[in-house]
């Protein structure tokens, strides 16, 4: 699965911290899609901008289906550790269906 992230307004230390994160954070989501026979069309599509004092993250997954997470938190590993955890069970409930 493709991660691709979008941090406009952040600097590049924060954009690979971002990176790095995700890619760990996401990677169970990428175990629950092996399944598929066709992955080659399956991305994962972040984007961060910081709102006031908080992080706001969007994480949107087209994959069998198009889902879309949105989370906001002071903290930035918390709000993508949140988005993973959505979008986890969002993609468990619709696979599951």
């Amino acid at each position: 699965m493709r991660i691709l992230v979008s941090a406009p307004h952040l600097t590049k230390p924060t954009l690979e911290t971002i990176e790095s994160i995700s890619k760990k954070r996401f990677k169970s989501i990428d175990r629950l899609l092996n399944h598929m026979k066709d992955k080659s069309g399956n991305y994962l599509e972040i984007s961060v901008d910081k709102e006031g004092d908080e992080f706001k993250v969007v994480a949107k997954l087209n994959a069998f289906s198009f889902f879309v997470v949105t989370t906001k938190h002071r903290d930035l590993r918390i709000a993508i550790r949140d988005a993973s955890k959505e979008l986890k069970a969002v993609v468990k409930k619709a696979k599951n269906n």
